[in-house]
């Protein structure tokens, strides 16, 4: 081998290591590249990631809100159907005490038409006595002094009739 060969094999050597060398280089950006590009997405999945339990976290607590709001309205609405039952029965209460005062009334009214038809018969039975007062004679009036005599004498008095 020559002098001219041993530099050509060396040349050729040498310039297949730098091809290597540059291939390597080369591949190694590449690979910083992919890394870059591959962090960059892991940051963006990260971010995606915290907003999403951002995102399931303001969930949750609306779901929270919404179950205490049902919780509520479920309260509510029993105590609706509480008072509207009792609405209810106070109106079937009502209805029974103004019929009864409605037949309380009528029987009040029929005692009012009896005791209006007694007080007539009273009245009635008042003017006859009068009248009949009136037809009885009257009695005769006697002086302080008879009288006493007749009680003194015990006699009986025949002024009556």
């Amino acid at each position: 081998m020559t002098n001219n060969d041993n530099e050509n094999y060396a040349l050729i050597y040498i310039q297949k290591q730098e091809q290597f060398i540059l291939e390597i280089v080369r591949k190694s950006i590449n690979l910083e590249v992919q890394i870059i590009s591959l962090t960059n997405k892991i940051n963006e999945f990260e971010k995606l990631y915290s907003e999403s339990q951002n995102s399931v976290s303001q969930q949750n607590e609306m779901m929270e809100q919404a179950a205490n709001s049902i919780k509520e309205l479920t309260v509510k609405s029993e105590k609706y159907e509480k008072l509207k039952s009792d609405y209810f029965n106070i109106n079937n209460e009502r209805d029974k005490i103004l019929s009864e005062n409605h037949i309380l009334n009528k029987k009040i009214n029929e005692l009012m038409n009896e005791i209006n038809r007694q007080n007539d018969e009273m009245k009635k039975l008042y003017d006859e006595n009068e009248e009949l007062k009136n037809k009885i004679p009257k009695k005769k009036t006697r002086k302080k002094s008879e009288t006493k005599l007749l009680e003194e004498n015990n006699l009986e008095d025949d002024n009556t009739f």
